[in-house]
C-alpha cells in the first residue's frame, strides 16, 4: 500500500456537482438507491453522432484523473492499472444507503482500484481489494489502514515470494490484510514475480540499495513501478 496524496479536485467535477446538486439531494432524501444516484455521473461522453450535448464531466474523466494521481497503481494492492474498464472507481467509505451516502461524490473519498480478481472466470475466485471489501465499512469493528494515511506503507512487510505480513503482527495491519484480501494467492504470486524480476535485473555486489529505493519512489512517464512498496520492503533486507 502506498500513501495517496490527493490533488486538488478537478474544477469540471466541482462544476458538474453544482449543476446537479439539487437533483442529487432530492434523490438522497427520497431514498433512491445510491447506485442509481452514482449513475447520474455519465460513464463517458455521448457519441458525436447522437448530437446530444456532452456532459461537462464523466466517470471516464474521473478515472483518468485518479490514475494520474495514483501513478497508475491500485489504491490497495499496488497492482498496475490500465485506463480502461478493468479499473474501478472505489469509494473508500462505501456509498451504500446504510453507510455513507452523503460521500457518494466526495472527491477525497474516491480512489482508483483494480478489479480484485473478479474478472478471472477461468479459476475459482479469490477476490481482493474492492471486490473483497464490497459494501463493508472499513472503520468498523476496527479501522483498517487507509492508503490516505501518510505512513500506511509502514504497517506491512513482504518477502521475496510476494507474501504480505503485518509489521510486528500489528492488529490494524492484520485486520487490513484480511479485510482487503491482500494475501490472496494470485496476488502473492503476481507480486512475487515483479519483486524477483526487478531485483534480478538490478542485483550487483556493489548495488546501492538506498539509491534504488529512492529511484523506485519516482514516477516514470507518470507511472510508479508495480508493487514498488513491496520491492522496497525486500530491498531493505539486502546489504
Amino acid at each position: 500500500m502506498k500513501h495517496i496524496v490527493k490533488d486538488s479536485e478537478p474544477q469540471e467535477f466541482i462544476t458538474w456537482k453544482e449543476q446537479n446538486n439539487e437533483g442529487i439531494l432530492r434523490k438522497l432524501q427520497a431514498g433512491v438507491d445510491t447506485d442509481t444516484i452514482w449513475n447520474l455521473l455519465p460513464s463517458k461522453p455521448p457519441r458525436p453522432e447522437t448530437e446530444v450535448e456532452s456532459s461537462s464531466f464523466t466517470k471516464e474523466a474521473l478515472r483518468q484523473v485518479l490514475l494520474a494521481e495514483q501513478g497508475y497503481l491500485c489504491c490497495y494492492c499496488n497492482r498496475p492499472l490500465q485506463n480502461d474498464h478493468t479499473t474501478t472507481l472505489e469509494h473508500f467509505l462505501p456509498k451504500g444507503r446504510d453507510k455513507y451516502p452523503h460521500l457518494i461524490f466526495a472527491y477525497e473519498n474516491l480512489l482508483a482500484c483494480c478489479d480484485g480478481g473478479e474478472r478471472d472466470k477461468s479459476k475459482p475466485r479469490e477476490t481482493h481489494c474492492d471486490a473483497k471489501k464490497g459494501n463493508n465499512d472499513p472503520t468498523s469493528p476496527i479501522s483498517i489502514v487507509s492508503p490516505l494515511e501518510e505512513r500506511c506503507e509502514d504497517f506491512f512487510e513482504f518477502d521475496e515470494m510476494g507474501n504480505i505480513s503485518a509489521v510486528g503482527d500489528g492488529e490494524q495491519a492484520v485486520a487490513t490484510i484480511k479485510f482487503l484480501g491482500l494475501d490472496a494467492r494470485a496476488l502473492n504470486t503476481l507480486r512475487g514475480r515483479y519483486i524477483n524480476e526487478y531485483i534480478l535485473e538490478i542485483w550487483a555486489d556493489n548495488m546501492d540499495t538506498a539509491a534504488e529505493i529512492t529511484s523506485l519512489r519516482q514516477k516514470v512517464n507518470g507511472k510508479y513501478f508495480p508493487f514498488f512498496t513491496a520491492i522496497i520492503s525486500v530491498l531493505r533486507n539486502y546489504p
